[in-house]
């Protein structure tokens, strides 16, 4: 349930006689239900039953929705078949409430007005509650106004003396209200009445939904810090008491948190940990804000596919169920991914179609966010007029409900126009404006991002001296923030400047960071996609495996309780068998009697019949009691019949299902298998189409040294052929991910001598300017078959990393490959750094770098570490810091018919 607020209703139940105790819904079926179930078998009672009927659904909404409503529904049948008004009414609002988790918005609405017009005494709460679930229903469709409506019509029932547990119930949604509607204080105001009157009366349910929505208000004032205090106390709440609806919530609000410091990985992952809480409890509009958070998310990680696939998700559900202020921001959202994609046209039918639905409902925060989209289409489009017009308008509406950052941005963009037009003073007086609204903001990012724009327009301008000192201004924000966005732009600006100035040489290495920086976001968004997959995929894997283990479990009941059955009916025929033995004795035995009671004397020969009249009599009630056995065994074999029909029914639509399942498995797993096979063809391109310029760049440094004289042209030159290398080993590293996670290998005999003496003729420059001796050994007896490309990866990239951390004196490296049963181990030493203790568990995970001296991208170790676990190997370090490192790998040796 979207409102379980039904708390605050518990005087009602209590006063038809049922002493409710409230519980938080966990994973299992509590013992309250098991109580009120085992009441409501024993009594006939209309009125109890309508009653327990009403407890059942109440208790069950939270844990399963859809048994909920069932139960309402059928104390709704009862009580008007019965005419218990009383039973009537709170029916109806549960009925209502049910259909409301169920998003089916018109009839929540229909039982809700129903229970309404039902009178009934002593149920004050429960007609406020109704109006505020009215109002609730109203303020989800976007209707407003009738929202407030309702609202106030739950306080006017204040003075007839409504609890204060529902009193804190409509409070808390007249906050949430303003919220929406951006009145933050008086949201403030609310929601501060709201949770006092919650701590009152002991409500952590409602305790939460009010902490969520005061972070939400800080969030709108700026005021982070308050706001992930109460996003925190959210959380805390939900994790004890496990609140599945707000564990969503707080899931959702880290998320947003952490992608405004620009902590995308980790935003991620609390985006989808939200979606897997979905599987435990689905709330339509609820499941819709998950999918539009993790769009969000990948449109700021310029993931615009991913991006646009969660926003139409999001979409259809907003549209099925006419929720118009979800609608709208999707719109817009959509508009906004195909603007970065430079898809104008579209952009702008989206972005106009979000401005017409926000007007329309009266959202004036929605209206100024798609105003400043459809502004930066125009800019984009050089439609300048229509931009300026459209981030005029956001501002004024920005100035009307106090939004200062968004005013900022309107006058940030406003900026940008009068850059394209080259009036430049015009442009740097809006940034003016801009820097005193976000000095009182106290955001180092925007101002970053301000101050970098400043110094870029200043440089136009050839004012160099103020532009020095906006950009030093913007690095120290930079690195306040860490934020990779204002590096970026830094850099590039920095750049600009010291060509300004005529200094190439300071020019070019700016330039070059800037493009190591461009790198590391790209090398993060390709780890993230690629973590996103394989969690993906595991996460349809591990469900299907659930799926598939409680259907054998179901499968061992149903055959457990037919072995029963089987052995009741077994005990029935013997004992059945058993008294008809008996009875056949007894009859043998009276008429042995007979028999010789007439040899011993006539006299007795009356008292005789009398006696086997008795018995007779006797005879004839065992008779029947041995047909009445025989009709129950007919019975109960026909009661076993029909139930091993029912499970030949359950196993043939298990076996439906499961060869439904494996045929879902294997087309996702072909999906996967293609989606990788497409990442794999995306690195073999890349890294051919980058070598060939890098190439180029390497042949013209070495013609630059034989042809060129001057000093500080040499030294560019050789500040380019460095630059050149470090690329290249990049991209082998990346053309090795590829060949690690390659479906098709190679199997065959790896000659091993060969392929040392190859790796180390690679590293004979480095390893000669290093003055490093090599000694190598190799000592089989038996040939090693393996995948050698996947061998040669995991040599090079050892024999790389000794190089690379060598010591300046007497430097060491030893190679050896010895067979130890029917297992290769190769070990790779040196006499270099080595690594602290601490750190031997880090040194294999993907981008870690352990030294300052490291000049890589922290990839090595970890795809030496991948390929070894392809090969079926194990990799160890033993390492002492200043005395050198080992690294040690065992593989199977295989044989000539494979692995």
């Amino acid at each position: 349930m979207t409102n379980k607020s039904l708390y605050s209703i518990n005087k009602f139940f209590k006063s038809v006689g049922l002493l409710m105790v409230f519980c938080i819904p966990v994973w299992g079926q509590s013992p309250v239900m098991d109580s009120l179930k085992d009441e409501l078998k024993k009594t006939r009672d209309p009125v109890k039953r309508v009653n327990l009927l009403n407890a059942l659904a109440y208790e069950f909404y939270d844990y399963n929705d859809s048994v909920g409503l069932s139960y309402a529904l059928q104390a709704l049948e009862l009580a008007i078949k019965s005419d218990y008004k009383q039973g009537q009414k709170s029916a109806h609002t549960l009925v209502g409430t049910g259909y409301m988790t169920l998003a089916d918005f018109d009839e929540a609405l229909k039982h809700m007005r129903l229970s309404n017009k039902v009178e009934s005494s002593d149920s004050i709460d429960l007609t406020a509650y109704n109006f505020s679930v009215l109002a609730s229903l109203h303020r989800l469709l976007a209707n407003y106004d009738s929202a407030r409506y309702y609202y106030m019509r739950a306080l006017e029932l204040k003075e007839k003396g409504i609890s204060p547990g529902m009193l804190g119930v409509v409070y808390k949604n007249l906050g949430y209200l303003e919220v929406i509607l951006w009145n933050n204080t008086q949201a403030l105001h609310w929601l501060k009445e709201s949770e006092r009157l919650a701590i009152s009366v002991k409500d952590n349910y409602l305790l939460a939904e009010v902490y969520g929505h005061l972070g939400s208000v800080y969030d709108h004032l700026l005021e982070y810090d308050l706001a992930e205090f109460y996003y925190g106390k959210l959380c805390e709440l939900a994790s004890r008491q496990i609140l599945y609806f707000h564990l969503i919530k707080c899931e959702l609000r880290k998320a947003e948190l952490l992608s405004r410091k620009g902590l995308y990985a980790e935003a991620l992952n609390a985006g989808l940990k939200a979606l897997k809480l979905t599987d435990s409890y689905e709330y339509a509009p609820q499941v819709l804000e998950v999918y539009k958070t993790i769009g969000d998310i990948y449109s700021d990680l310029a993931q615009y596919d991913l991006a646009l696939r969660y926003y139409f998700l999001a979409l259809e559900i907003a549209e099925k169920y006419k929720i118009r202020w979800s609608t709208a921001q999707l719109y817009a959202q959509i508009g906004w991914v195909n603007k970065q994609q430079s898809n104008f046209d579209l952009a702008l039918q989206y972005v106009n179609r979000s401005l017409a639905l926000r007007q329309q409902i009266g959202d004036k925060h929605g209206v100024s966010n798609a105003y400043n989209y459809r502004g930066l289409i125009f800019y984009q489009t050089k439609k300048y007029n229509e931009a300026v017009a459209d981030f005029r308008s956001s501002r004024r509406l920005r100035e009307e409900i106090g939004h200062t950052e968004g005013v900022a941005a309107s006058v940030f963009n406003l900026s940008l126009v009068y850059e394209d037009l080259r009036e430049y003073d015009k442009a740097l007086s809006m940034l003016d404006e801009v820097m005193v609204l976000e000095r009182k903001l106290a955001n180092p990012v925007s101002i970053g991002i301000t101050y970098n724009q400043v110094a870029n327009i200043l440089i136009k301008l050839k004012r160099l001296k103020e532009a020095r000192q906006y950009l030093d201004m913007a690095a120290d924000r930079a690195d306040e923030s860490n934020s990779i966005i204002i590096k970026l732009n830094n850099e590039q600006y920095f750049a600009k400047w010291y060509e300004a100035t005529g200094d190439y040489k300071h020019a070019y290495e700016h330039q070059v960071r800037f493009q190591q920086l461009n790198d590391s976001v790209y090398n993060r968004s390709v780890a993230t996609k690629l973590a996103e997959m394989e969690a993906l995929y595991r996460v349809e894997q591990k469900e299907q495996q659930i799926k598939l283990l409680n259907q054998e479990n179901e499968l061992k009941e149903n055959r457990l309780t037919l072995q029963q059955s089987r052995i009741r009916s077994q005990s029935i025929i013997i004992a059945s068998s058993l008294i008809g033995l008996a009875l056949a004795t007894i009859l043998a035995f009276n008429v042995y009697l007979y028999n010789r009671r007439i040899r011993k004397a006539n006299y007795e020969i009356l008292e005789q019949k009398e006696e086997i009249q008795t018995q007779a009599e006797e005879l004839v009630d065992a008779n029947e009691i041995l047909v009445r056995l025989n009709r129950e065994i007919t019975e109960k074999t026909e009661e076993i019949q029909a139930q091993s029909e029912e499970l030949m029914e359950a196993n043939q639509t298990i076996h439906e299902i499961n060869k439904g399942l494996e045929e879902k498995i294997n087309e996702r797993t072909n999906r996967l298998k293609e989606a990788y096979k497409e990442l794999d063809t995306f690195f073999y391109r890349a890294s051919h189409d980058f070598r060939r310029p890098l190439t180029t760049f390497m042949g013209l440094a070495e013609v630059a040294r034989i042809t060129v004289k001057e000093k500080t042209a040499l030294e560019l030159f050789e500040k380019v052929d460095e630059t050149a290398h470090t690329l290249d080993r990049m991209l082998v590293k990346l053309q090795s991910i590829s060949d690690v996670g390659a479906q098709q290998l190679v199997y065959k005999e790896v000659f091993i001598a060969e392929l040392i003496t190859d790796i180390l003729d690679l590293f004979r420059e480095d390893i000669q300017h290093k003055n490093i001796k090599v000694t190598s050994r190799v000592n089989l007896t038996d040939s090693f078959y393996s995948y050698p490309a996947m061998v040669k990866i995991v040599l090079g990239n050892l024999i790389e990393n000794a190089i690379q951390f060598h010591t300046p004196d007497n430097s060491v490296m030893s190679v050896t490959v010895d067979q130890d049963g029917n297992y290769v181990v190769l070990k790779v030493a040196d006499n270099g750094q080595g690594i602290e203790s601490e750190l031997h568990d880090k040194i294999f995970e993907m981008y870690f770098r352990g030294s300052d001296r490291s000049k890589g991208n922290g990839l090595g170790l970890y795809i030496a570490k991948k390929a070894v676990e392809k090969l079926g190997g194990t990799i160890v370090v033993t390492s002492e810091v200043y005395m050198g490192s080992t690294f040690t790998v065992t593989l199977p040796m295989g044989n000539s018919n494979g692995m």
